[in-house]
This record gives C-alpha cells, sequence and structure tokens, in this order.
C-alpha cells in the first residue's frame, strides 16, 4: 500500500524552509541584486533529468525592462552530458545558442502558449567537449535593447535537459519548443504532476542562464546565515532557538550554515561558538573556497560529525545550570551581503523538564499554505486522482516540547505510522506534516482497491498531555463512481518516493527496468518484470537515483 512521507515544517504567517545538505534549491532568477555589477542572470542548479529529441529548442526568456537597457550578455550557461546517460540515448554534444528578438504570448487549453518568439538575431554554433555545465563566451556579445528578448538552445541530437526544483514564477521565463506540424510551436516549461489525469501542472527552470555585463569589475559576494537545527539527518527538521534539558541530560546541538548566495563562498570564515561566558570553539581561516565551497542555497553543518554534544559531566564543569545561551558567529572573510544575520543563539533551559500540555489538533489542510481544513466529504470520477495536505495545529496553552505519533489509516487499515519531532510547533501554529501534499493517483486507488466509499484519516498522539484528544484524529470520506476499472487504463507508476527499502513500479508486466545513480552507474537492473515489481534498495545511499523502464526516466529519492 502507498505509504505517507511526513516532514515536519513549522509554518507560521508564511512556510519556513531551507535547503537539505547537499540538496539543491533554486537560486534566485536574477543572481545579482546590485545592477551596478556584472552578473548571472538565470538558473544553474540541477535536480532532474529530462530527455529531449533532436532539433529540441529550450529558452530563457527576458521581458522588456528586466535587464539594463546598454548592458551586455557576453556569456551562456547551460548543461550537456553525453556520456553518463548513454544508456538512455543520450549523445549529444553539439549545440546552437540562439537569439530572438520579441515573442508573444496566447492562452490554449487554460495555460499560457508562446505562440511566437520573436525575429532571429544571432547564431553561434557550440560543441560540448567535457560534462557538466557549459560556459559559452559569445562570439558577439549581445546588446540588451529596450524589448523583450529570448536566448536559447538548440539540441542538435538527442539531448538531456537538465531542471531545478519547482519554481512557479519561472513559468513564463523557461520555456520550450519542437518542430510541431512543421513549425516551432513554443510552450511553458510544465510537468504533469498528477498523471494520469494531467490535471496539476509544476514548472521547473532549465540549467540556462545568461551572463549580463554592464563593463564593470564583479565583486562576489555571498549571504551566509546562522541556526540551530534539531536533528542532524534528513528529513531535517525546523530551525529551533530555545530547547529544555534535564539536569541529567547531555546537551546535543546541531548548528548550521546556509549560503543564501547570490555567489559561492570563495573565501575563509572565522567561527566561535560560546556556551554561557565559556569559549568552546574558536577557529579562524576554515577554508570555503574552490573543493570546500558552499553554493549558493546549501547549507552544512559547522562540525565533522553534525552535532555539538556537551555531556552533562561537561555542563557542570562549565558551570552551566539553568537557562543559558549558547551562540554561534560566523565571520566570512569575503563580502557578505547582511552580516547580520551571522550569529544565531540558542536558549537552553537545564533543569527539571516539565511535560507540556497542548491540544493537538489533526486536519487535511486545503494547501501547504493555506490551513483552512477541507471538507469531510468529496466525490472523484474513475479517473479522477486526489492530494491530501496533512497537518496538524497546536491549540495551547503551551508550545510543544517532544514528539507525536502520526498514523494513517486507508479504508480501516494502517499503511503509515511515525513518531515525528514537534519541538518548535507553538501556541498557536499550524505545521503541515508533507513537504508537497501526498498525492494518491486513480492509478494508486485501483492498485490498493479503494472503489466505492472509503475513508481516508490521520490520527496524532501526542507524547506529553493532550488536553482535547476529540480532535486528534481526521478522516476525509471519499466516494468514487462505479465501473473505475472499464475506465482506467494502464499507466507506469512508481510508489513510494521517496523510499528507503522497497520501491514498486506498476503496469511493468515484461519491461527491462534499470537504475542509474547521478553519475550514470547502474545500480540495479529487472529483466522481464513482473506487472507490479518490488525492488530492494536497501544497498542504496540517499540521493537522487534515476529509474528507466522502456524508454520512461523516473527519478527516484532514497532517503533512510
Amino acid at each position: 500500500m502507498k505509504k505517507f512521507t511526513l516532514i515536519f515544517v513549522v509554518m507560521l504567517i508564511s512556510m519556513m524552509s531551507f535547503a537539505q545538505l547537499q540538496s539543491i534549491k533554486i537560486p534566485a532568477h536574477l543572481q545579482y541584486t546590485d545592477t551596478e555589477k556584472a552578473g548571472w542572470y538565470g538558473n544553474s542548479s540541477v535536480a532532474s533529468l529530462s530527455i529531449v529529441d533532436p532539433g529540441y529548442e529550450y529558452a530563457i526568456r527576458v521581458t522588456a525592462g528586466a535587464l539594463t537597457t546598454g548592458d551586455e550578455i557576453t556569456k551562456v550557461k547551460f548543461y550537456s552530458d553525453h556520456t553518463s546517460y548513454a544508456s538512455y540515448g543520450i549523445t549529444n554534444t553539439s549545440y546552437t545558442i540562439k537569439i530572438y528578438q520579441g515573442g508573444s504570448f496566447d492562452e490554449e487549453n487554460g495555460y499560457d502558449v508562446i505562440t511566437a518568439c520573436g525575429t532571429a538575431v544571432y547564431s553561434q554554433n557550440y560543441t560540448a567537449t567535457t560534462i557538466g555545465i557549459q560556459e559559452v563566451t559569445l562570439t558577439t556579445p549581445y546588446t540588451i535593447g529596450t524589448g523583450e528578448f529570448w536566448v536559447s538552445i538548440l539540441c542538435n541530437g538527442t539531448s538531456g535537459i537538465f531542471l531545478g526544483t519547482v519554481d512557479v514564477s519561472s513559468a513564463n521565463m523557461y520555456v520550450s519548443s519542437m518542430d510541431y506540424e512543421g513549425t516551432d510551436y513554443w510552450v511553458n516549461n510544465e510537468f504533469c504532476t498528477d498523471p494520469p489525469t494531467c490535471s496539476t501542472y509544476e514548472f521547473k527552470p532549465f540549467v540556462l542562464s545568461l551572463y549580463v555585463d554592464d563593463g564593470g569589475v564583479y565583486v562576489e559576494n555571498s549571504d551566509l546565515t546562522t541556526f540551530f537545527l534539531t536533528s542532524g539527518t534528513a528529513p531535517y527538521t525546523p530551525i529551533i532557538t530555545e530547547l529544555a534539558i534535564g539536569e541529567t541530560d547531555d546537551l546535543v546541538m546541531f548548528p548550521a550554515i546556509q549560503n543564501g548566495g547570490p555567489d559561492a563562498t570563495s573565501n575563509t570564515i572565522d567561527l566561535l561558538v560560546m556556551a554561557g561566558t565559556n569559549e568552546l570553539i574558536n577557529e579562524t581561516g576554515i577554508d570555503l573556497s574552490g573543493d570546500n565551497s558552499l553554493e549558493n542555497g546549501y547549507f552544512m553543518f559547522l562540525t565533522e560529525t553534525g552535532d555539538l554534544t556537551l555531556t552533562a559531566e561537561d555542563l557542570n564543569t562549565l558551570g552551566l545550570t539553568g537557562e543559558f545561551d549558547v551562540c554561534i558567529t560566523v565571520t566570512y572573510n569575503g563580502v557578505d551581503n547582511t552580516p547580520a544575520n551571522n550569529t544565531a543563539c540558542l536558549t537552553v533551559t537545564r533543569g527539571e523538564v516539565p511535560v507540556s500540555n497542548c491540544d493537538l489538533q489533526a486536519l487535511f489542510m486545503t494547501s501547504n499554505t493555506n490551513p483552512t481544513p477541507i471538507a469531510a466529504t468529496t466525490t472523484l470520477g474513475p479517473t479522477d486522482g486526489l492530494t491530501l495536505y496533512p497537518g496538524v495545529k497546536n491549540n495551547g496553552p503551551d508550545n510543544a516540547s517532544t514528539t507525536a505519533t502520526v498514523a494513517f489509516t486507508l479504508d480501516g487499515t494502517e499503511v503509515s505510522s511515525q513518531s515525528i519531532p514537534l519541538t518548535g510547533l507553538n501556541n498557536g501554529m499550524t505545521a503541515p506534516l508533507t513537504t508537497s501534499g501526498q498525492t494518491f493517483t486513480a492509478e494508486d486507488m485501483n492498485t490498493m482497491g479503494l472503489t466505492g466509499t472509503f475513508e481516508i484519516c490521520m490520527s496524532i498522539t501526542y507524547d506529553g498531555t493532550d488536553a482535547v484528544a476529540a480532535n486528534n484524529t481526521t478522516c476525509l470520506t471519499v466516494t468514487r463512481t462505479t465501473n473505475v476499472e472499464a475506465n482506467v487504463a494502464s499507466f507506469v507508476t512508481m510508489y513510494p518516493n521517496p523510499a528507503s527499502s522497497i520501491v514498486t513500479i506498476t503496469n511493468v508486466e515484461n519491461s527491462d527496468i534499470t537504475i542509474v545513480n547521478m553519475i550514470g552507474e547502474v545500480v540495479a537492473k529487472v529483466n522481464n518484470a513482473s506487472s507490479n515489481q518490488t525492488i530492494d534498495i536497501s544497498n542504496l545511499s540517499n540521493g537522487t537515483y534515476f529509474v528507466k523502464v522502456d524508454g520512461k526516466v523516473f527519478k527516484l529519492n532514497v532517503v533512510k
């Protein structure tokens, strides 16, 4: 059965989020904020792969006024890999860089379609000789005018377009085309998130960016932010500023630093950690350049093991009792845009830890950013999918200070039970329990035999005192119309994703399945698969993998 994957994310007025260690976060489209300087405009982060055929063209669309008139585009950056994914037919090294002036939009089937990309004013052939991000100097710099322009990459063979993570604001900025009945047909860069119905789409930016040069000297700069986490393993739990421990407990902290950009770090940092008036760490000249560089959007822990631990004996020796602060300060020996956020403090209360008294409420929210509960019933057609946004609200009176067990049942059968930390969920706050909701496609429900009327329920059991247990369970009653089996086509699906030990791929009878890692190595293979094929991935390390099923490619995230 399909499992729920829980990730606790605190929501205040807006979502609090941060990149996972070694995961990739989309940089701001305008990677330099000072228009007096040169810099990269666009996306250069890699999160997933999409295969395209020869003649496919993809572009970054720059609207009028987005960049300064008179500045020049001198370089283009995009991704090419003709070796690692050769088993998928990706062997292309030949590209054409093109620039168009003008362009127009129209609406078709409820979303924007680019009906024209303007007039071609520039063309330059390029052959990739290395794997990875290609930084190509234009033979003739392009001078930015007052109108709209597009810079595109034409693939002269089967290529892999590398994509960043979901970013709705990029919907009309990164666009793609194909030869459609003899005519270039430009569309938004959208990807279906709920096959087979495809009623919901998401937008992902290509790895494609432009170097904007005003003739001045660009000074690399970063924005380092320090904080404490409550865990050193994924999924990473919220940033915390307060922590209570018992008199005999060890103090375990997870200090971290994130680079908010716009550039990767290229210098050293000095690190100071104070506990009360005690100096725990004072180290200068820690190298964060070259291979040790912290990229824009990444974070890292400030200790090799991830944790900074003071035993109860250490705390006694240092005279740390009652309430005291542990503060981390990072000084960047380069240009730091906002040094005010380079210090973070954790207020520690040491002594008897009272059990918090909370009224936890389970709810299915309207969305991850709208905590309004949904209606208790819904009706689905035979091909409709369903996305739920499970959440928890703390009605007080205390702030949550311990863990809770969250369990899900489908049609009366428990399918998931997981303990999650609730430290950081304060009185009045609501938290979504998944990063992007939990989706059930029509095929998922068919596989699980969920037809007619059934319930999806979630219950929360707090490890502290819960004043009102009556609202700890919420249910959605689902009614699916009849004749489901006669109306459902066969679609390949994969679940769970992320996965830790076993992944199931449906509707793949007699197919060949191959799983490769990010550098193209085959890590698992199944020939002549069964209809619902399970694959043991327990020996795989955490990370992103690609699953190939008869020409189709799926991204699989392994999280343990």
